[in-house]
């Protein structure tokens, strides 16, 4: 038999916020971005007119990419493996607790490899902002009025770094689990393993 996601494996999922926003969420975290971006365009940069709605069109847009792909990257924080293992049990407790145990570490190491794609791409999106600017100012083709709110960028692009790594930790430590749980599905035990 195969071990199946029931009640409370969504009820987790669930918890962990996965896909399930409601609308006031998403319109303040618009309204958010697009406080951020504007007000970002006019402390940073010293553009009038068009120049100035293209720069609040890219840093809006840069913006809700970035914030976007951190706000999953930290709902993902607290995913923890035993959890999973532990819905998985109460959904299928006929099953064998070896397969409970696949798929519980599985289904904990989507949700981290999503939540560390997410980490790299704030990191990239950040990082990569700031470096064009910086890129862009030193070839003299955009003047900075205030060099402290660019800092903010380099923060969260670090944010997105320090994530990037705690993140590749956890699902490298949930892949050793889970190789170790394969070796002793296939009755290969005698291999032994130090995690």
């Amino acid at each position: 038999m195969a071990v199946k996601e029931g009640h409370y494996v969504k009820r987790l999922d669930d918890k962990l916020g996965y896909g399930a926003e409601d609308i006031s969420t998403i319109i303040y975290f618009f309204g958010g971005v697009f406080v951020f971006a504007t007000i970002f365009s006019i402390t940073a940069f010293n553009f009038e007119g068009e120049d100035f709605l293209l720069a609040l069109l890219v840093s809006f847009f840069v913006s809700l990419i970035g914030f976007t792909s951190l706000w999953c990257a930290l709902r993902f924080w607290d995913v923890d493996a035993q959890d999973f293992v532990e819905a998985f049990r109460k959904d299928n407790p006929e099953e064998a607790e070896i397969e409970i145990l696949n798929a519980g570490y599985s289904k904990a190491r989507t949700r981290v490899k999503d939540a560390l794609t997410c980490a790299v791409a704030t990191w990239l999106i950040f990082g990569g902002y700031a470096g064009a600017i910086e890129i862009a100012t030193l070839q003299g083709m955009l003047t900075i009025k205030n060099w402290i709110i660019i800092g903010i960028l380099h923060i969260l692009a670090f944010v997105g770094f320090v994530l990037t790594i705690v993140f590749y930790l956890r699902k490298r430590s949930i892949e050793k689990a889970l190789f170790a749980i394969q070796l002793k599905k296939s009755d290969k035990a005698e291999i032994s393993i130090k995690l």
